[in-house]
């Protein structure tokens, strides 16, 4: 329907030399700027499943962890997947078209073969601004003719496994599926760790209060849970909070008993932080790198217990991940990859494994198993010759990809996978933290540069490959620092001129040292 695309994109039109942009967080800026952009995503969405011959995309209206004034939208594939790069492309130019330059643009695109209407879920979060501007995304499916299915308010980790499920066929089972793996994982035995999670006052707390009477054995409550107050999201609140700034959140009393423990969601519940009070009543994290160390040394040894050491488990870790993790994973013979930074990069890189785990320091991870690795643990329970370790090693393996949302990281299942396997082992999170790493000092910083653009790194950013003397002088600086533990990268931002420096090292005062050198010599070769 041209008409109704020119039309519906010419009410809602950009303001001149404004420009947007589509990345792995899809767009996000202050709320009164989407406006203009909604019906051009909904157009995208749609055509990108007339694409893929009807099969149902999904789209979320979420800002995640940004302050309540900001929104955002991001499309998912029929998979649960982000969207893939070409489209992340394709949506930029829907979202910068000019209205009579879009009927071209889906004439270029379109599936001439397909007969079968798009289909489009789509939820949003619990801002202000949200609802609005979800109805002008409606609009613009609804112009080429999509079938839109409107689940209201969600977790985008929510919206992701909605779609997933679509696409395999089967009801969303969402919180009966988390809920009976998370009872079969911790069994009879209450747990003695009482957990208090931190909602920043967005929707996680309306699915946390839908999952709790559906658990058995487990002590838990919410805090930050105000969805009704729109301007208390994220404010003083949340995972981002917590991780960034090792601050209690609003609301939170810390309470120092080992049996205390503390979990910040975010916004939109795509990421998640534990964290404890130590002796002194301060913030001690048990971040991304711990989660992925935690879950991945309990998967070995569940897979070693019933015979099955031959599937690989690997962790997926971004440069940023601390060196002490990194460490710790080695030794425990756990597989690594290091990737480019980004959510996108980490979940492709987790296929490489049967069982791939990947988790940013900021919390948003999840675990990835292949079908025939399931397949093989299907069928080893099957036998009739095993022994009560190994029986129960498996029902531990079905219980915790059952918990699992392999579609996207999902603080919601991740806090049952994380709860299930501290039960199992009887720990609290002192205990976790002292059977895994501390972690190594560490610094980041940015460097206000003329181009950076004249940066280049090698795929997983870990060194530079131009300008021409720039990795040498930081090899150097790392070697002067006469530190074994010491390490540095620096990486071009992905928006603006600034070049972001990170540097670790045994003591804090060794990681400033770093930091500074590096700076300077950033400052001097780039400019």
């Amino acid at each position: 329907n041209t008409q109704a695309v020119v039309s519906g994109a010419a009410r809602n039109v950009a303001k001149a030399g404004f420009t947007y942009r589509y990345g792995t967080a899809g767009f996000r800026y202050h709320s009164d700027l989407l406006g203009p952009l909604m019906f051009r995503v909904g157009l995208c969405a749609a055509l990108r499943s007339q694409v893929l011959g009807g099969q149902a995309v999904g789209v979320m209206v979420t800002a995640s962890h940004n302050p309540p004034e900001d929104n955002g939208v991001k499309i998912c594939e029929p998979t649960g997947d982000m969207l893939i790069p070409a489209w992340e492309a394709h949506a930029t130019s829907f979202a910068n078209a000019q209205p009579d330059e879009l009927p071209n643009l889906i004439a270029s695109l379109f599936n001439s073969s397909s007969q079968v209407p798009p289909t489009v879920v789509v939820g949003r979060d619990t801002r202000e601004s949200s609802e609005p501007l979800t109805r002008l995304a409606i609009e613009g499916m609804e112009a080429l003719g999509a079938t839109v299915i409107d689940i209201g308010i969600v977790t985008t980790p929510q919206l992701h496994y909605h779609t997933l499920c679509r696409y395999l066929g089967v009801a969303d089972d969402y919180f009966t599926r988390l809920s009976d793996g998370f009872n079969a994982l911790v069994g009879s035995l209450p747990s003695s760790n009482e957990f208090l999670i931190d909602c920043a006052n967005g929707v996680g707390s309306i699915s946390l209060a839908q999952m709790i009477p559906l658990l058995k054995n487990i002590q838990v409550s919410g805090v930050n849970t105000d969805v009704a107050s729109v301007s208390k999201l994220n404010v003083e609140c949340g995972s981002e909070h917590v991780q960034k700034q090792k601050l209690w959140p609003a609301q939170v009393t810390p309470v120092i008993s080992p049996s205390k423990a503390y979990v910040s969601f975010d916004g939109d519940a795509d990421r998640i932080v534990f964290y404890y009070a130590s002796e002194s009543g301060q913030v001690v994290l048990l971040d991304g790198d711990q989660m992925s160390s935690l879950l991945s040394e309990f998967l070995l040894n569940q897979l070693n217990v019933c015979g099955l050491q031959d599937i690989t488990v690997g962790v997926v870790q971004t440069a940023y991940a601390n060196g002490a993790s990194t460490a710790f994973l080695k030794s425990r013979g756990v597989k690594i990859v290091c990737t480019a930074t980004g959510v996108k990069h980490l979940h492709h890189a987790a296929h490489e494994f049967d069982i791939g785990i990947y988790f940013e320091a900021n919390g948003h991870g999840t675990c990835i198993i292949r079908d025939e690795a399931r397949a093989r643990i299907d069928q080893l329970a099957q036998s009739r010759d095993l022994s009560a370790e190994a029986k129960q090693a498996i029902a531990n393996l079905k219980g915790f990809f059952q918990v699992i949302n392999p579609a996207v990281g999902d603080a919601l299942s991740d806090f049952l996978a994380v709860a299930a396997v501290l039960h199992i082992r009887g720990w609290s999170l002192l205990d976790w933290h002292a059977r895994t790493y501390r972690d190594l000092p560490s610094r980041m910083t940015v460097v206000k540069v003329k181009d950076r653009t004249v940066i280049r790194t090698v795929p997983d950013e870990t060194r530079t490959t131009a300008p021409a003397g720039l990795q040498e002088a930081i090899d150097q600086a790392v070697l002067d620092l006469g530190d074994p533990l010491g390490r540095s990268f620096v990486r071009p931002s992905g928006t603006e001129d600034v070049v972001r420096v990170y540097a670790e090292a045994s003591t804090p005062e060794k990681t400033n040292e770093l930091v500074e050198r590096v700076m300077q010599i950033v400052s001097t070769i780039v400019g």
